[in-house]
């Protein structure tokens, strides 16, 4: 912990903020100036204080409350004008998660970086905490050898852990069982959640990192598994359990949601860094077997390439 870098308060982070700020700023004031009910919200915004990286928070943070305001289907009525109270109400740690992850992108700041994350990309997996804290260790080491500073700064952990990530991510086929099919799957599910997160009003906020099957489809996979019935359904399933057996894939079941149960799968949180995605846990996307079925042959396919902030 002593080695790494915890925080984006610096100086040399401070042009970026302001810069940032007058970019965020300018573009929710536009839009804010054709609906008059957000006015309050936009001074409350422009009187704000604190550091110039809780400001530029603040401002993404609002964009996407508009957005969200803007994209319901019955909208309130042009006469009302939002108050304090409810932005306060409305402007909720998940959203300000949210806008965290979409300033970084926009504006190339670290995300994946400090002790707290560090643990967070371990899965709850000692020997992935271990791999991952041992890269950056050997790091400060060789620093240190060289007389250098050994305090490494977020873009620096950043670095290596993409790196080190993204040579696990190259290995999966010859690693694990079914690896050509486990590594299409994974990467449909990691481009869905990217499609899912990069929405501007961030509708599961901070974002989605999964997905899920009913249990009755569940129970109908592991029947064909089973029987051996269906070739195309035993197939999905060796992929599942081989994502599963290798920590690539997190379960939990009985997850109930909209009146069912369902088996959640998120992804192993180094995956999360591969696609740009968050590391909390909650945003997920229910899908039937056929579209998993639909992704070992040609993948995840967006509904609109347009959409999005990180195109």
């Amino acid at each position: 912990a002593d080695c790494l870098q915890d925080t984006l308060d610096g100086d040399e982070w401070h042009s970026t903020y302001e810069n940032g700020i007058a970019t965020v700023s300018t573009r929710v004031a536009e839009k804010a100036s054709r609906y008059p009910k957000f006015t309050t919200w936009v001074s409350e915004r422009e009187a704000a204080s604190g550091t110039p990286r809780e400001r530029l928070l603040g401002w993404r943070a609002l964009e996407i409350l508009i957005e969200r305001e803007l994209r319901k289907t019955q909208l309130t009525f042009e006469f009302i004008e939002f108050d304090s109270p409810e932005l306060v109400q409305r402007d909720s740690s998940d959203v300000r998660a949210a806008a965290e992850l979409f300033i970084s992108r926009e504006f190339d700041l670290p995300y994946y970086y400090g002790l707290s994350r560090l643990a967070y990309l371990a899965s709850s997996n000692i020997e992935q905490f271990l791999w991952l804290s041992g890269d950056i260790f050997e790091e400060c080491v060789s620093a240190a050898l060289l007389r250098k500073a050994t305090h490494l700064t977020p873009a620096s952990q950043e670095r290596i852990l993409r790196k080190s990530i993204k040579g696990v991510w190259r290995e999966l086929p010859q690693r694990v069982r079914y690896g050509t099919q486990v590594m299409r799957l994974l990467e449909a599910v990691g481009n869905l959640a990217q499609w899912e997160t990069e929405k501007p009003n961030a509708p599961y906020s901070p974002g989605v990192t999964g997905i899920a099957i009913s249990m009755a489809e569940r129970e109908l996979l592991k029947s064909a598994l089973k029987r051996g019935s269906d070739s195309q359904l035993i197939l999905l399933g060796e992929v599942l359990a081989s994502c599963i057996a290798h920590n690539l894939l997190e379960i939990s079941l009985n997850q109930k949601c909209k009146g069912q149960y369902w088996m959640v799968m998120y992804l192993n949180r180094m995956l999360c860094v591969q696609f740009g995605l968050p590391l909390q846990y909650g945003g997920w996307r229910e899908k039937r077997l056929s579209d998993l079925q639909g992704w070992l042959t040609k993948g995840f396919v967006r509904p609109d390439e347009n959409v999005g902030l990180f195109k």
